[in-house]
């Protein structure tokens, strides 16, 4: 008797997911990364998986940060709105990408979990606000 065993395919990467799906919706308007460059020279948008786990060997459940960065030298005073703008914005557009197919997979939703929330930084001339997302995703 020959048994087959299933084989499990790995996750989909969800920071390449979300950094490819903010790229597509705003083209080089903004750094959008999982690294932010070393000098700030426009808006920056870093995404980066902190945790979560697989649900089953389909789905992934990560928690996934994203920050909204920029500072006085980049968008002068106006720097604070610009950052709380976009971070809600971007709340949008995850939530927008529900059953869109991906190139690395599918996400089937997201959920915040805190923020979009100022965080403040040692320099008073950066302006970060975060937010950290609940998403599900499957290949």
């Amino acid at each position: 008797m020959t048994r087959t065993v299933a084989q499990v395919q790995p996750y989909p990467s969800v920071e390449k997911m979300v950094v490819q799906a903010l790229t597509a919706i705003y083209g080089d308007t903004y750094t959008i990364s999982t690294v932010l460059p070393d000098q700030l020279t426009k808006v920056a948008v870093r995404v980066q998986r902190i945790s979560g786990s697989g649900t089953n060997i389909w789905v992934d459940k990560p928690i996934v940060e994203v920050d909204v960065i920029t500072s006085k030298h980049v968008s002068g005073s106006a720097g604070y709105g610009i950052a709380d703008d976009l971070s809600r914005q971007i709340q949008a557009d995850l939530y927008n990408l529900r059953s869109l197919p991906n190139v690395n997979g599918v996400v089937c939703y997201s959920r915040t979990i805190a923020g979009p929330r100022r965080i403040p930084d040692l320099n008073e001339d950066t302006f970060r606000f975060a937010a950290t997302y609940e998403m599900s995703v499957h290949a």
